[in-house]
């Protein structure tokens, strides 16, 4: 079962290969459940067009109004690398910064036609970690709320104004 696995191990791709599940369903299910161990996980999945469709917040990890999230996510990183799963460290700002481990896979659904246009979906784990050993990438919520002012992926000004 699903509780068994992650008991086994905490990797949503090695509990899919065990259940022989796809892993983006696996990564649901665990953030819809929350068995031991994923009790604080958070889950996104966004269309091909990047469009939230599914929003499940992790403690920590403020989720922004619909379509206004912050390009830097991994969730968007997979949209542009199908089928190859990415695991990033990410600090979201505030006065005590919070790390996240993001699991993201992007994987096509199922075309209606042979003549239709690939459709591909993004869903993004999101788990609260400690710390880390390796490198942190520095996100936010949205740029409207973010103080990272010289974040290359900015499309608007923060609300927030200058940050010392």
């Amino acid at each position: 079962t699903l509780v068994e696995a992650a008991a086994a191990s905490h990797d949503p791709l090695m509990i899919a290969a065990r259940l022989g599940h796809p892993p983006d369903l696996v990564m649901r299910r665990l953030a819809a459940l929350k068995p031991a161990g994923f009790e604080q996980v958070g889950l996104l999945v966004c269309d091909s067009a990047g469009a939230l469709i599914l929003r499940r917040p992790a403690p920590g990890f403020p989720l922004p109004r619909p379509g206004d999230a912050c390009a830097l996510w991994p969730l968007y990183q997979a949209l542009a690398r199908p089928a190859q799963p990415i695991a990033r460290v990410v600090e979201m700002p505030g006065t005590d910064p919070k790390l996240f481990l993001c699991r993201a896979l992007s994987v096509p659904r199922p075309a209606a036609t042979f003549d239709a246009p690939p459709i591909h979906e993004a869903t993004m784990l999101i788990e609260p970690v400690e710390h880390t050993s390796g490198p942190v990438l520095r996100v936010g919520a949205s740029c409207r709320i973010c103080p990272r002012e010289t974040c290359s992926a900015r499309r608007e000004p923060s609300i927030l104004g200058k940050q010392s």
